[in-house]
């Protein structure tokens, strides 16, 4: 929970999170469900952690599609061992997942059959009707229609993981690597690992939102650097107190916004935008400062538009935290306009407006990184108006 990614990911109402938690819970089911076997049996799993692994496993296959590929680095790892409890509790797990998962999805009750087809077809047809740019080292590509290069979980693995934590990692995977004969459940974590890694790079699979669609593997890393650490020597034991200062301190340091985090093997989140990454691109940036700035001057009759409607807003609304008029519906004129700096998606009149505003506003920014625009809306106009002309 010191990763600053997780632990931003992990405040946040998405699934991500939640997937990553099933996932590492559904891997350590397994190790204990085959570590020992029952009393009086060699052969078989067991049966409790079995069941165990299955109902997480359930639940990760509800949570995510993501979720549905979670026996397969299993099923990889019990051939390599051609390993007989493995393969009962991976069995009988995936049946007990079957059976969580149609229990989870009401509709399905009914007819289960068109409604996983349903699901299927909405998942992996997404590149024919939701293209997501997404600017990764420099350059903008639509995802999933366009695929990012194969090498983007490494890359963004090393740019997003705490040195400490990413030395441990890979200390972790080697250690699990070169024992592999005498232990089996150091393998399977980098299995895991590895697994997610390559999912994540296939060809048309949605690449946007960084680390976000690939989350569990750093919760299969944070077991990979447990293992390293547990096999350290004493000197480097020590190290790991340091690797958790780290963490902590990088947290304190980007809050409100973990998600900006970047290695200080990279130099941090100023270098990883000379890098081409994004700096921001979740709206998480529109931190407590930034609404009370809205809520501040935005005066009655006048309305904000934002550069994306993510339902935040509807919600913000509803609590009253945010009480300047931004939907569309609200009465009153449009007056100011607010950009999140996700620069993949922003438009050419965004780009102009940053670009012709010698100091522009901004409302949150980050070790000198702006992180969230606002401009009057009558320069928007402005701006859109021109680049129609320069067509």
């Amino acid at each position: 929970m010191l990763q600053p990614r997780l632990f931003a990911h992990a405040h946040y109402a998405l699934y991500d999170a939640v997937l990553t938690s099933l996932w590492v819970g559904s891997l350590v089911a397994f190790a204990r469900a085959i570590d020992k076997p029952d009393v009086g049996s060699t052969n078989l799993p067991r049966w409790g952690w079995a069941v165990a692994f299955g109902v997480l496993a359930g639940c990760a296959a509800g949570t995510k599609l993501t979720g549905w590929f979670l026996p397969l680095p299993f099923l990889a790892w019990i051939i390599l061992y051609r390993h007989r409890r493995g393969a009962i509790a991976l069995t009988l797990g995936t049946a007990i997942a079957a059976l969580v998962l149609f229990l989870l999805i009401p509709p399905w009750w009914h007819a289960p059959i068109t409604g996983a087809i349903r699901f299927l077809r909405a998942n992996l047809s997404r590149g024919e009707s939701t293209l997501i740019p997404t600017l990764f080292l420099g350059r903008v590509y639509y995802t999933p229609q366009a695929s990012l290069p194969w090498y983007n979980t490494l890359v963004w693995t090393f740019f997003v993981t705490p040195a400490g934590f990413l030395m441990l990692g890979l200390m972790g995977v080697v250690r699990a690597i070169r024992k592999a004969r005498i232990d089996s459940i150091g393998l399977l974590v980098v299995v895991n690992l590895l697994f997610l890694l390559g999912l994540r790079s296939l060809p048309h699979t949605p690449g946007h939102d960084g680390e976000r669609l690939f989350l569990p593997a750093f919760g299969c890393l944070a077991l990979a650097a447990g293992i390293g650490a547990a096999a350290a020597n004493r000197w480097i034991k020590m190290f790991g107190t340091f690797a958790l200062a780290e963490g902590a301190i990088s947290i304190a340091l980007l809050m409100p916004v973990p998600l900006s985090y970047y290695s200080p093997l990279v130099g941090g989140l100023p270098n990883a935008v000379q890098w081409g990454l994004e700096p921001t691109y979740y709206w998480d940036a529109m931190a407590d400062d930034a609404i009370g700035w809205l809520n501040q001057s935005v005066r009655p009759g006048q309305k904000v538009l934002f550069h994306s409607y993510p339902t935040t807003w509807r919600y913000l609304r509803q609590t009253g935290k945010l009480r300047a008029a931004v939907l569309p519906e609200d009465p009153g004129r449009w007056t100011w306009y607010v950009i999140q700096a996700r620069t993949g998606s922003l438009q050419p009149e965004d780009r102009l407006l940053i670009a012709r505003s010698g100091r522009p506003n901004v409302l949150m920014s980050k070790f000198g990184v702006p992180l969230i625009y606002v401009f009057p809306y009558v320069e928007l106009v402005r701006a859109q108006r021109d680049v129609q002309s320069s067509r």
